[in-house]
């Protein structure tokens, strides 16, 4: 089974049932970014405008220019959209836009970083949150669209509303209406927007050329009324009538022709002075280059919270422990909080769980169109599966000793040492946890570090802001010179897996200053020393959801679930029914809540048990039904006890014939069981009158004579019309007495008293139909 190793000392926490599988552990880092005052004067020099802003806010912004480094952070946000736009997102902006305005000084503009989706929107959704971008009610803050990946469409839209834009290399931005011209009264409100934020990158002319791919863009220098040269962006028609009107012009180039979509990557867009501030390769490069606090990018702005809760992620992270931590989730998150204390002391864990439980705590940026924001603490050590969890969180916070990382994928066979996983499993290991370092800004260098032994970190400056931050080769390489290689690693070594404690972890922006104690995380998070943070507690299910998941339990309830079956069958009571249904009801529903069983095994082991039924009750004799019935229910039992997902088929193989040869050995200690018991329970008074013989005889069947044997064999001579009296009740299965014989028979109808007049209707093998004699 794939899972995560422990870092207990000299030990290794396993599973009893849990002997093979992938152990993987990772960890994530968190960005902490801080401009420096030189470095940001060569961007401001790099993005300044050539012409001056033309209304009161852009000309805050020219004064702003790039912004200082301080002693102060500038207060901010970073908000990731999800597509499609609705009404939540609007919901979602105007809170956090509120929230920005009310830390504003008079000193400092808070920035908002909008990151935009990929995807499609519809137009009518988009369009209110476009104005509330260009309204006077958030003239205060400065807006910025961040584009990590291609946007085009009606999503375009949000970018085009913002003060300013910064895209990555790579992304593509434009194209509005996807191919088409966009209808007059859409067009129009996207030419106003643009005119109304005065964006000198985003010219009209270029906006045109955005929403309608008929139109041309042209770059044309030419001499302005005082003689100078200067370069402007036009569309054909005001090409023509510059030329009209007799002005000078120095040369034209084509930046967009006529009939292509208007689309640009961030390259481009920069090379061409255009749509784009700047560009940058990951949110950790915008929050620095805006001036922002380290949790900004990871979307939180700091400041007083409102309601807190705390749940405690404690031992090995498996299926139990993750369904018991996604309800503690759901009920903090339903109950309204608006901070989530995540408190990690772990040593490892299954790395497909510990992968869904560090994706549901990042989901929380956008829970029901709420954005709760997470805090993992670790006080003590979050190995492993550990420290994949607290991936998912915004923020990361250590005590000065405390531990996490050493995520390396490791394989445990039976009998075997611990081995190194093979490429197959480390690479796409190392893309899961970059992808989740890269959505809460941190660097991934690091990360990979913690999990690849062999990769290298250095230590990088931007060549224009002087920010530092962490890169391997490759991804300096493929930066082109934006960053300068510094001093590796020491941690970082070859053979060496990243594992940094508190102070180390902050230093390589892994997480945020080191904390004392709890009290101290408080304080730093906002939270009044006063007020308790109350801890999310078992209920009286998760207790014994834990209980009922225990393996001895779990194969118990199963050996009852049999015993009482047996049971019944011997003693026609209804009483042992229950209780076998009962054994079964309580296995079924602690491994749905224990994440090892869904609907579908349910489902196979209600049908199995129906076939089951079939056979004995009402066909017996074909096999068919109760052959099926027997390969379902074992089918059902075997997927509710374990998980496939992660698994080879090999382990998938022996983690079956394990789980098999538990039921198997408890159904035949049953079997063995029920004889015992059925043997000697008639002999007590209470249990004597239960049991099912013939009329006139005794109770007791003779020494070495069984019931089952006389009725086979007596059934053999019965033919249609041959008259008789029901000895048990017929529902529709049961007992009559035919001429001498006792046979089991089945009632062609409705059910049928014991004592009652029937006749035999029909034969077909062992099967006997009988009707009341009316």
């Amino acid at each position: 089974m794939t899972t995560l190793p422990s870092h207990r000392p000299r030990r290794v926490v396993l599973s009893a049932a849990l002997l093979v599988g992938c152990v993987l552990t990772c960890a994530a880092a968190s960005p902490a970014l801080a401009q420096r005052a030189a470095g940001e004067a060569a961007v401001a020099e790099r993005n300044e405008p050539a012409a001056k802003p033309k209304n009161e806010k852009k000309t805050d912004d020219a004064a702003d220019g790039a912004e200082k480094a301080g002693p102060t952070a500038v207060p901010g946000r970073v908000l990731r959209l999800r597509s499609p736009i609705d009404e939540r997102s609007l919901a979602r902006v105007r809170n956090v836009a509120t929230e920005l305005l009310g830390m504003a000084d008079g000193t400092q503009r808070p920035v908002l970083i909008l990151e935009v989706p990929t995807g499609s929107s519809a137009y009518h959704n988009v369009c209110p949150l476009a104005k509330f971008l260009t309204s006077a009610q958030v003239s205060a803050l400065r807006t910025v669209a961040w584009i990590p990946d291609t946007v085009t469409g009606h999503n375009a839209i949000i970018a085009l509303a913002c003060d300013e834009i910064v895209m990555h290399p790579d992304a593509e931005f434009g194209d509005v209406g996807r191919g088409e011209p966009l209808p007059d009264d859409q067009r129009d409100f996207i030419l106003g927007l643009v005119s109304k934020q005065n964006n000198r990158l985003v010219p009209t002319a270029l906006a045109v050329g955005l929403v309608d791919p008929a139109e041309a863009v042209l770059k044309v220098k030419l001499d302005d009324e005082s003689g100078e040269q200067t370069t402007r962006l036009v569309t054909r028609a005001e090409l023509d009538r510059l030329r009209q009107a007799d002005v000078t012009i120095r040369g034209v180039e084509t930046v967009k022709e006529a009939g292509a979509p208007g689309l640009f990557s961030g390259a481009q867009a920069r090379r061409e002075g255009l749509l784009a501030a700047r560009t940058a390769t990951a949110v950790a490069e915008v929050v620095a280059a805006y001036g922002l606090p380290i949790e900004a990018a990871a979307g939180t702005s700091g400041g007083e919270v409102g309601k807190v809760r705390k749940i405690v992620v404690e031992g090995v992270i498996d299926e139990l422990l993750e369904s018991f931590l996604e309800r503690q989730i759901d009920r903090a998150a339903s109950s309204g909080a608006d901070l989530i204390i995540f408190e990690i002391t772990s040593p490892g864990g299954l790395l497909y769980v510990s992968q869904q439980l560090a994706e549901k705590i990042a989901d929380l940026d956008d829970y029901n169109g709420r954005d709760i924001r997470t805090v993992a603490w670790i006080p003590r050590e979050a190995y492993s599966g550990g420290t994949m969890v607290a991936l998912g969180c915004d923020e990361i916070y250590l005590t000065p000793t405390a531990q996490m990382g050493d995520a390396a994928p490791i394989e445990m066979r039976p009998g075997q040492a611990f081995e190194r996983a093979p490429e197959k499993i480390l690479s796409p290991t190392i893309g899961v946890f970059q992808t989740l370092a890269e959505r809460k800004g941190r660097p991934k260098a690091v990360i990979q570090a913690m999990i690849d032994k062999d990769h290298k970190v250095f230590e990088v400056t931007h060549a224009e802001t002087g920010q530092t931050w962490f890169m391997g080769e490759e991804e300096i390489h493929e930066a082109g010179g934006l960053w300068i290689k510094g001093r590796q690693v020491p941690e970082s070594r070859e053979g060496l897996l990243l594992t940094p404690n508190g102070v180390r972890a902050n230093e390589l922006k892994v997480a945020g200053p080191p904390m004392a104690d709890f009290t101290e995380l408080k304080a730093h998070l906002g939270i009044p020393a006063e007020r308790r943070v109350p801890t999310m507690q078992r209920t009286w299910v998760d207790t014994t959801v834990f209980i009922l998941n225990a393996p001895g339990v779990t194969v118990l309830l199963f050996a009852l679930g049999i015993l009482f079956l047996i049971l019944e069958a011997q003693f026609v009571t209804g009483i042992f029914s229950i209780l076998a249904g009962l054994c079964f009801a309580l296995f079924f529903w602690s491994k749905v809540l224990g994440g090892t069983a869904g609907s579908l095994e349910v489902l196979l082991f209600v049908i199995g048990a129906a076939l089951i039924a079939l056979e004995i009750f009402v066909i017996p004799g074909l096999g068919v039904f109760g052959v099926t019935g027997t390969l379902l229910v074992i089918g059902a039992l075997v997927m509710a006890s374990q998980t496939f997902q992660g698994l080879s088929v090999s382990e998938s193989a022996t983690q079956v014939g394990k789980t098999v040869t538990q039921f198997g050995l408890a159904f035949f200690g049953m079997l063995l069981l029920a004889s015992v018991i059925g043997r000697y329970l008639p002999r007590v008074p209470l249990f004597r009158d239960l049991v099912l013989a013939a009329p006139g005889g005794d109770t007791m069947a003779p020494p070495g004579v069984r019931l089952s044997n006389k009725v086979a064999e007596a059934a053999g001579g019965v033919t249609v019309g041959l008259a008789g009296k029901a000895i048990s009740t017929l529902r529709p299965a049961g007992k009559a007495r035919l001429g001498e014989d006792l046979v089991d028979v089945v009632s062609e109808g409705p059910y049928i008293d014991p004592g009652t007049p029937v006749e035999v209707v029909e034969v077909q093998g062992n099967r006997v139909v009988v009707r009341e004699i009316v």
